[in-house]
């Protein structure tokens, strides 16, 4: 019976040659198109895509001939393909053996969406879920790694959890160095690789990254050219609202104390974490971590998990959906001001507090 280790392995030296194409500055972006004609008489809907067709049609109850999948059914279909795709890349770029692979999506379309009496019914496919069925003989830590990889990177699964906080990043020292001191000190995370892109003005960017292996930890990246290109300073950091910087960074976690555990195993020796405490509301236990010192340009890094279990709000919102990660910002204000929220229907979601001090306070020890 075949399998799809031959492939990952030329999937492999794509997925590296890709990459240093990035790395060195000769990637250029890939311009897609797609045409869709609406057929006379039966009204099917012909996609052609270079020399490819694709035939979408309605069932016979909605005026169609069921002569190919509905709309709804290929986007739920293009949300297969890519899933599928980015477990094929990850499986290759992390050398991890794959037999089989099939992935199965299923959804809800209703078409009483956005009418009386189902305001709050969605208009587009929603309930949206995906069964993967895998055979291989990883380890089932290598496949857990895998599958949240996945989650991490596909723009199909972005799509479908909504607007927010995807990620956050943490500037090391030196990527490499600081990722074998991880490992030193029993911390999973992948082996640094290089990227880098093109500026309009000609300027070459370049940059090392390195991935942790959970999402409640940071991606690191470090520059190879220098940071000014990348990130401006003097006036472009000079904003109306005031901000100066991020002072909080909230982050979603099932376990507290196992948390901190891998937080200490990166940070290393002399890493400023405070004690777990139970929030003022009783709903969650947190954790706060000291970034960069105490005076300003610092972060303080606030771990909150559940205390009962099942979180609610923002802390559950983000577990429910994107699984660990950041969820809210505390941005500071050196002027002072009374704290302000921005509105979340301009930060697309995202509880941003501009604030001289926006921490919520934990009262009860845990």
């Amino acid at each position: 019976m075949s399998h799809l280790n031959e492939y990952l392995a030329e999937k492999r030296a794509a997925v590296l040659a890709r990459s240093a194409a990035v790395a060195a500055g000769t990637a250029q972006p890939a311009h897609l198109k797609a045409h869709v004609r609406a057929e006379g008489r039966s009204g099917v809907r012909r996609l052609r895509i270079r020399e490819h067709q694709v035939i979408s049609d309605s069932p016979p109850d909605f005026a169609g001939y069921n002569l190919g999948p509905s709309s709804p059914e290929l986007q739920l279909g293009v949300l297969g393909t890519c899933v599928t795709h980015i477990f094929l890349i990850q499986a290759a770029e992390r050398q991890v053996p794959v037999e089989s692979l099939e992935v199965e999506v299923t959804g809800i379309i209703d078409p009483r969406g956005g009418r009386p009496g189902h305001e709050a019914t969605p208009i587009w496919p929603h309930e949206i879920g995906y069964t993967v069925h895998i055979d291989s003989p990883a380890s089932r830590a290598e496949i857990d790694a895998l599958f949240e990889a996945v989650e991490r990177t596909c723009p199909q699964q972005l799509q479908r959890h909504g607007e927010g906080i995807v990620d956050f990043a943490l500037l090391p020292t030196e990527t490499g160095a600081v990722v074998s001191a991880a490992q030193v000190r029993g911390l999973d995370y992948e082996a640094p690789y290089e990227g880098g892109r093109l500026r309009p003005d000609g300027a070459q960017l370049r940059w090392r990254n390195a991935r942790a292996r959970s999402q409640d930890l940071p991606f690191l990246c470090g520059d190879l050219t220098p940071r000014a290109l990348r990130v401006p300073e003097g006036d472009a950091r000079v904003h109306a609202n005031g901000a100066t910087g991020v002072a909080r960074l909230h982050v979603a976690v099932h376990d507290l104390r196992a948390s901190l555990a891998r937080w200490r195993a990166l940070l290393g020796e002399g890493a400023d974490i405070g004690e777990a405490r139970l929030s003022a509301d009783g709903g969650a236990y947190r954790a706060s971590l000291k970034l960069g010192g105490t005076g300003p340009g610092a972060t303080e890094l606030v771990l909150s998990a559940p205390a009962q279990g099942v979180a609610t709000g923002a802390l559950g919102h983000r577990l429910a959906t994107r699984g660990e990660g950041p969820y809210a910002i505390g941005l500071d204000v050196r002027r002072p001001a009374p704290a302000r929220a921005l509105d979340e229907a301009a930060t697309h979601g995202v509880r941003i507090v501009l604030a001289q001090d926006s921490l919520p306070r934990e009262t009860a020890a845990a």
